[in-house]
């Protein structure tokens, strides 16, 4: 019983790291392709503004916060953010919930 016990615990163990490891590939894969989408939507933003001769030092500068922030999100860069952690690109990508206030029936 004693060794059935720990070959089920080991099993166990072993499936939690396994679970663990394959949301970290998923959620990777997830933060790479919307570092993508918010690439392609920066470089959309500054050609369009470019090309109307809007290209201002505010929107300049923004779009560089911008890019750095996408750095940060992306898990094939990794730039170092010292005000947002690891934890926080999560918030970032779920989607909330409206609160309904209104009963159904």
């Amino acid at each position: 019983m004693e060794e059935e016990e720990k070959i089920r615990k080991e099993f166990q163990k072993k499936r939690e790291v396994e679970l663990q490891r394959t949301k970290e590939l998923f959620n990777n894969a997830i933060y790479h392709n919307k570092a993508k989408i918010v690439r392609e939507y920066l470089n959309e933003l500054e050609t369009k503004a470019s090309l109307n001769n809007q290209l201002t030092i505010e929107l300049q500068d923004w779009l560089k916060w911008a890019k750095d922030k996408t750095d940060w999100f992306d898990p094939m860069i990794k730039k170092e953010d010292i005000l947002l952690y690891e934890s926080d690109k999560e918030d970032l990508i779920q989607i909330k919930k409206k609160e309904n206030n209104f009963y159904r029936y």
